[in-house]
């Protein structure tokens, strides 16, 4: 049973690092368009700035890649690990988690897709207007990919909470 705490403990944690690499690249995300927004009336004079753009999506797509690795491993201990205990342990408890761990496909599909879009936007010479209009899309998607899943791990934390008490008894 220790072990299962242990366990636990561990994936309640991971949900506050995961969270923290979402909020990193909404950030690196909102830099994208705070360099569009202060390029706007230097255009003319800022030397390099298609270069600074570039360098921050290759940052975005970097901790979009962290995000996806670390996710995929701890939706993999959920779905799995997890899981088992919920059903070993209390059936209410386990068709609530099972609910839960639906959204999971849902997530790694929004990942890929930031990682797409970033990529899209890296690798294409699309006219300014175009540009702008999809950076701005690319944020406002990892921004509600971050409120979702900060929702989700928020609902997953509470039946952990509940089967840690189950567990306790």
């Amino acid at each position: 049973m220790e072990a299962t705490l242990t366990l636990i403990e561990q994936t309640i944690k991971e949900h506050e690092q995961i969270m923290a690499g979402i909020q990193t690249s909404e950030g690196i995300a909102n830099d994208v368009a705070a360099i569009l927004e202060l390029e706007r009336p230097v255009e003319e004079f800022v030397v390099g700035r298609l270069d600074d753009r570039k360098q921050n999506l290759k940052n975005l797509h970097k901790s979009l890649e962290k995000v996806d690795k670390a996710l995929n491993q701890h939706f993999e201990r959920e779905e799995k690990a997890i899981l088992a205990v919920f059903e070993k342990r209390s059936k209410s408890l386990a068709l609530a988690f099972a609910l839960l761990l639906e959204e999971h496909d849902d997530f790694r599909r929004r990942i890929r897709r930031s990682e797409e879009m970033a990529s899209e936007l890296l690798g294409s010479s699309l006219s300014r207007e175009v540009w702008e209009s999809k950076a701005y899309a690319l944020r406002a998607h990892i921004r509600h990919t971050r409120k979702h899943l900060e929702a989700h791990a928020t609902s997953e934390t509470e039946l952990f909470r509940a089967l840690r008490k189950e567990l306790e008894k």
